[in-house]
């Protein structure tokens, strides 16, 4: 689905979408015009050659707390 298409997806399923990227600071590049009772926010982020190809190593304790960290800055402004 592109950025363009989720109006009309929002409309059909009676839902509000956020768009979010990552690409030095969390930003938004599409808001719902308003929040319904369903309401997601998506994080959109590039595939790399990474994601494709992962690598053995494991996820470290950081990384999984800097991701709960961005989740919670994205709540944080969808309340406001």
């Amino acid at each position: 689905m592109t950025l363009s298409q989720i109006k009309k997806f929002e409309t059909l399923n009676d839902i509000s979408i956020n768009v979010y990227t990552n690409e030095k600071r969390i930003v938004p590049i599409r808001l719902a015009d308003r929040k319904r009772s369903k309401h997601i926010n998506i994080l959109l982020r590039r595939m790399t050659t990474r994601d494709i190809l992962p690598d053995q190593r494991s996820v470290s304790p950081s990384e999984i707390a800097n991701y709960q960290k961005q989740e919670q800055k994205i709540s944080a402004t969808d309340t406001e």
